[in-house]
């Protein structure tokens, strides 16, 4: 026997039960993932300052990345928004058994 919506604004089901969530609603989750950033400064022989360099560890993984500067961080950044979240963690696990801990 099918329960008829009864308008309320708890969203419940004559009988009690919550209303079923719309079918636009159950599709995945939004994206969000931590990276811890490191950033330090390099110096050359005379104890100038030389370089900014950053690296990335995911906090799920215990993988880190390197960047010689600010515009290759900003590059990867901008190439994992795009990765679906789908196909990032199976080739975040196959590069994962491959590199693991490993600065490229």
């Amino acid at each position: 026997m099918m329960a008829l919506y009864n308008g309320r604004k708890n969203n419940t089901f004559m009988n009690g039960l919550p209303e079923p969530m719309p079918e636009f609603l159950q599709a995945r989750p939004p994206r969000y993932h931590h990276f811890v950033l490191l950033v330090w400064e390099e110096r050359d022989a005379e104890g100038q300052h030389a370089a900014w360099r950053f690296s990335l560890q995911d906090s799920q993984k215990e993988e880190r990345i390197g960047f010689k500067n600010l515009d290759e961080l900003v590059a990867f950044l901008e190439r994992w928004i795009q990765i679906p979240q789908e196909a990032e963690s199976h080739s975040a696990e196959d590069k994962n058994k491959k590199t693991k801990g490993r600065l490229p």
